[in-house]
């Protein structure tokens, strides 16, 4: 079951992402692929573009320091802790994912996209109530607003995540 959590989590992240428009030079590494998907809404921030050259370089902690330096500068600029986050669940660091999922839904509570990631990060991490909930949350959002791709895929995302037995039910 936690096998067919990760890939459904996996696949739902990489479709879920979006996918930047690809020039022939854009298509010669995954890495390159994975960064593009992220540079067309943030290329407005200087360190933010860094931090993905870094990434499409492979310099990992170069771009995590250039992301955190983001943040440093522009707290209240969600797309910096999207951007880490996911750098952090590519890394398989889910808990400093969701410790920076958490922080991005604090700065912008409505933005379904940081409760959809803070969900996949909870479920890949083994937390499956919270990660209902905050797959909840996000159906909500894109119920809310309208938003169908979003909303078809959080719904897929809640619907792939195991129910919750509540403590007391198992120890009968």
């Amino acid at each position: 079951m936690r096998n067919l959590l990760i890939v459904l989590a996996m696949v739902v992240f990489v479709v879920g992402c979006g996918e930047a428009k690809k020039t022939d030079s854009a298509k010669s590494s995954s890495a390159e692929d994975k960064a593009s998907m992220a540079a067309a809404p943030i290329a407005a921030n200087p360190m933010i573009a860094a931090g993905v050259q870094h990434l499409q370089q492979g310099e990992i902690k170069d771009a995590i320091k250039s992301f955190d330096e983001a943040i440093r500068e522009n707290p209240k600029d969600v797309q910096g802790y999207l951007i880490l986050g996911q750098t952090y669940m590519h890394l398989k660091e889910y808990n400093r994912a969701i410790d920076t999922f958490m922080v991005a839904t604090r700065v912008e509570p409505e933005n379904g996209e940081a409760h959809y990631l803070l969900a996949t990060n909870f479920g890949l991490a083994g937390n499956y109530e919270m990660a209902r909930l905050q797959a909840q949350k996000c159906v909500e959002i894109f119920r809310r607003t309208k938003d169908e791709n979003n909303f078809k895929r959080s719904v897929a995302l809640l619907q792939g995540l195991p129910q919750v037995v509540p403590q007391a039910q198992t120890q009968k």
